[in-house]
């Protein structure tokens, strides 16, 4: 790179598994970070430039804040220059919210919030007119002056409600309430009222019989009359003035009748029915938020679920026999005198308790319920225990027995009943949340059409329409508004932020995303790639870790870290720009970028047997009566572009059907996607679903103790002669109970600080400066490594430290088998990559199959190159080839082209997303895949085969 050309520079970068490297990142340019897995990359990128990034923006913040930067570890470089202020994009999917959804994330549900209380229209309540709409008394005197000229009119209003007087006595000076007169007409005549109509007649209250008048049905008030005609036009003061009067004592309404009594007009003041005047709650943009007590709906609170009593979880066996515990919350000691009530219940009622569950027939089914008055039935007895759920068990225990179902009164929508009655063009919020990015896109784009002239939403509508743009370009168009945002995989949460990123339209800005290709088929890659070149094109600056070759390919630079994981990486092994990284010799990526090196199709496949799961008529979400062949001892890959229908397919369907059948888990049938019938799942033992969902809920969980290393590692250290003489035991190297462990962290070795307005901080523990255990703990040692160094130690360095442990030394060759090596012993398993996650559950897994003696196994994952390097995905293959030669089924999802050619079978979905997906549009071979005119995944299998 040249002298002249303005770069971020970063001197003496000794971050983790850095070897004190100098690199430059040009602003205002896209720069790919590749390299093998554990190479160093994230260190640079994340732990060393966006953390100095961030700290230099937190300097600029609160005293508050200020006096925390002195305790937070700053990133270990010799020093920065040129930092503009940073935003980072990680993988990792940050919310825990079940309010969030993908609308409110990106700001589109603001947005639709302010079209609906300014454009939207609700019909009435009472009378169904179509025309709700805020009427003003100017706008009645002008409705009342449109009336036929010369047309005799009155002026009416209902008769007010009349209070009690109030009496004060003279001597007490207390004020009581008298008997008021129970004369109507006097009544109001004393209130200053002259006349009333009454069917079509005028009573004078000044005379003995208006004075004498009670009756109230019917009876309205007589304001004024008047004639329709030019005076009238010209001077409006007095109907503006009597229609005041009218509104005041008639609560809003008014009516206009001609002298026969004919109704003409309804008139209301402010939000109301032009045609029976009924008044109705204004549109507001509060109105439409879930969030808000005035529009969430008040059975879910705005949540669009509701946590119910779930039949299948209370009776999990329904062949189970009444008597012998088949109602399972009542099986427990606790409630045994409850179960002795039921049964005796169920006798008194002819029920007998030799029968199954599912012998019981509807009637006998309701009484066992909802009981009668002498049997509060199974969902009284939980309405018993809902005045003690202050206490914590019994939180859990009614917990237990309950799913989340659809909210019945909002149907999911979370509002309620007052903003769904607001319309545009036929479609409530509720309907257009429930749309796709790509639906919602067309919409909104054909109503910019038309209300392109109307200036309170002309901007909008243009702010909804280049959001939804950026998000259909991005990849996420398959994605409904309403989704839930922990829902979301890490790519789709990446991608979702890089569009709302793109629809701030900052400038000057540094931008690290951590491999936003994650989730996406190859045709929608070059979407992405555009979405990116626009933000650079911004003025920004971009660094990519990435190992897609399109976006590498995209790149203004590319850099590479490596040559290898762990110790054996973190040097500066190329960098330059296209031209220059491709001819780098160093360099294992331009390798496979130029086609010097490549992953190797099979020559063979293997041949299908009568072996077979069959799953017919699969219909959830977008499937389409979808039927699924999955040939047994198998490479199987499931491709299609994003949204296609894959995992509704293989995770909800297939999935959930196997776990409840074979592994007997308690899967609600609501969670099962629909399907018609089963065969062939008898013909394998086992099933595993290995994705990238985060593993270890503790903070203190890590590899050593996912892979269960960490108990052989707590004997072995209780079996040193210093641990002898100060007697302890293996628990005392726990960090999960009291003991050895630092009593301030916890065994954490950090202290978390609550930031308010930022995300949290972590700060290293002043007491056991990080390493989780008290002194005389850290005093004991194997080897001249105590058990701090220990959890420091590498994968590969825990091979040789522990070659004498047979045990331990298999569980580390499992881990550097997957690639994983480089970690380790002691790394929390929530920092680690969704794609590490997933390896880590592939090494777990193969530990505990090696000694079952169990049948063959299915194996199904999802995206299993996620965060590696083409070099890796080498490894990876053998694994997977490994597994089937054994007698084992591999299925997994993809949209990487090498992994995808490496199958003996293939399943493409599509042809597109969402609504325009799910079918199965082509299966077989890859040679026969390839030549499908309808699969987009063909076209890139023709370019390779």
């Amino acid at each position: 790179m040249s002298d002249s050309q303005p770069s971020i520079r970063l001197t003496g970068v000794k971050q983790n598994n850095l070897k004190n490297i100098n690199v430059d990142f040009p602003i205002g340019k896209m720069t790919v970070v590749t390299g093998v897995s554990g190479s160093g990359k994230s260190s640079l990128a994340f732990d060393t430039l966006y953390a100095e990034g961030s700290r230099r923006y937190m300097e600029s913040l609160s005293t508050y804040t200020r006096q925390f930067l002195e305790k937070m570890p700053r990133p270990l470089v010799d020093s920065i220059h040129n930092v503009p202020p940073a935003i980072a994009l990680e993988q990792r999917n940050s919310i825990n919210n079940n309010r969030t959804t993908v609308a409110s994330m990106t700001e589109v549900y603001d947005y639709f919030r302010l079209l609906f209380a300014g454009l939207g229209r609700q019909s009435c309540s009472a009378c169904g007119n179509p025309e709700v709409i805020f009427q003003s008394t100017e706008s009645s005197v002008q409705r009342i002056l449109a009336l036929p000229e010369g047309s005799k009119i009155y002026l009416l209003a209902s008769i007010p409600s009349l209070e009690e007087e109030v009496v004060e006595s003279k001597k007490s000076k207390k004020k009581s309430k008298g008997k008021k007169s129970s004369l109507l007409g006097q009544e109001l005549f004393r209130l200053g009222f002259q006349r009333l109509w009454y069917n079509g007649e005028i009573i004078d209250l000044s005379t003995a019989e208006g004075q004498i008048f009670s009756e109230v049905e019917s009876a309205m008030l007589l304001i004024d009359r008047f004639v329709v005609n030019k005076s009238l036009k010209e001077d409006q003061s007095r109907i503006y003035d009597s229609l005041e009067q009218a509104f005041l004592n008639g609560e809003g309404k008014a009516q206009i009748r001609n002298t026969d009594g004919d109704l003409l007009l309804e008139l209301g003041q402010g939000f109301s029915c032009t045609r029976c005047a009924t008044l109705h709650s204004p549109p507001n943009p509060t109105l439409f938020s879930s969030n808000s007590p005035v529009g969430a709906c008040e059975v879910c609170s705005g949540f669009g679920e509701v946590l119910e009593l779930d039949e299948e979880l209370i009776v999990p066996d329904q062949e189970k026999i009444l008597r012998d515990g088949a109602v399972d919350p009542l099986s427990k000691p606790s409630y045994k005198d409850w179960e002795k009530e039921m049964l005796k219940a169920l006798d008194r009622k002819g029920i007998s308790t030799q029968l199954r569950y599912n012998q019981l027939n509807e009637s006998q089914k309701k009484y066992l319920w909802n009981g009668e008055a002498d049997f509060p039935g199974i969902n009284g007895y939980f309405e018993l225990l809902k005045p003690w759920k202050y206490k914590l068990h019994v939180r859990v225990f009614i917990r237990r027995y309950q799913s989340l179902r659809i909210c019945s009164s909002c149907k999911g929508t979370r509002l309620s009943k007052i903003p769904l009655q607001f319309r545009i063009e036929e479609k409530n919020i509720g309907d257009v949340l429930e749309l796709t990015i790509n639906d919602a896109l067309s919409w909104i784009t054909s109503l910019y059409q038309k209300e392109k002239e109307r200036k309170k939403v002309h901007e909008v509508l243009r702010q909804l329409k280049d959001r939804l743009e950026f998000l259909s370009r991005v990849g996420v168009g398959y994605i409904t508004l309403n989704r839930k945002g922990n829902s979301l995989s890490g790519g789709e949460y990446q991608r979702i932020s890089l569009a709302s990123q793109l629809g701030s339209k900052l400038s000057n800005t540094l931008y690290i995303l951590d491999e936003p290709s994650i989730g996406l088929h190859p045709s929608d890659t070059n979407r992405l790639i555009e979405v990116m070149h626009q933000l650079r094109d911004h003025g920004n600056t971009l660094v990519i870790v990435e190992h897609d070759s399109a976006i590498m390919k995209a790149s203004d630079y590319l850099m590479e870290i490596g040559p290898q994981a762990g110790n054996h990486g973190g040097a500066l092994v190329a960098f330059g720009n296209q031209k220059d990284f491709l001819s780098d010799k160093n360099s294992l990526t331009s390798k496979y970028l130029s086609g010097r090196w490549k992953i190797e199709i099979p020559k063979t496949r293997r041949k299908q047997t009568e072996a077979k799961i069959e799953l017919k008529g699969c219909r959830t979400n977008n499937l389409k009566n979808v039927n699924l062949t999955i040939p047994l001892a198998n490479l199987v890959a499931v491709s299609g572009v994003s949204g296609s229908g894959k995992s509704t397919l293989i995770h909800d369907t297939l999935y959930n059907t196997l776990a409840k059948l074979i592994l007997r888990e308690p899967i609600p049938s609501h969670e099962i996607g629909s399907y018609k019938s089963i065969k062939g799942w008898n013909k394998i033992s086992n099933v595993l679903l290995l994705d990238q969902s985060p593993i270890g809920k503790s903070s203190r969980s890590n590899i050593a103790t996912y892979m269960k290393i960490y108990d052989d590692i707590r004997k072995l250290m209780a079996s040193q002669s210093a641990s002898a003489r100060k007697n302890l035991s293996a628990s005392d190297f726990s960090f999960n109970v009291d003991g050895g462990r630092c009593p301030s962290c916890k065994g954490d070795g950090y202290i978390e600080v609550d930031m308010h307005f930022m995300a949290d901080v972590r700060l290293v523990c002043d007491d056991c400066q990080g390493k989780r255990f008290k002194k005389h703990i850290l005093d004991v040692r194997y080897q001249g490594k105590n058990i701090d160094d220990i959890l420091h130690t590498t994968i590969d360095e825990a091979k040789i430290l522990f070659s004498n442990y047979s045990n331990v030394v298999e569980k580390c060759h499992l881990l550097e088998e997957v690639g994983l090596g480089y970690l380790t012993l002691g790394q929390t398993v929530s920092s680690l990559s969704g794609g590490e996650c997933q390896r880590l559950k592939i090494a777990s897994t193969l530990d505990e199959q090696k000694n079952s003696k169990q049948g063959s196994t299915l194996y199904i994952f999802d995206e299993p190159t996620t965060g590696l390097h083409i070099h890796d995905i080498k490894k990876l293959i053998e694994i997977f080839h490994r597994l089937v030669n054994q007698g084992d089924t591999v299925l997994f999802i993809e949209h990487n082209i090498d992994l995808i050619l490496q199958a003996d079978w293939i399943i493409d979905m599509g042809p597109g997303g969402g609504s325009l997906g799910g079918q199965i549009v082509s299966e077989g071979p890859p040679e026969q895949v390839a030549k499908s005119k309808e699969s987009q995944t063909a076209l890139y299998l023709r370019e390779l085969i």
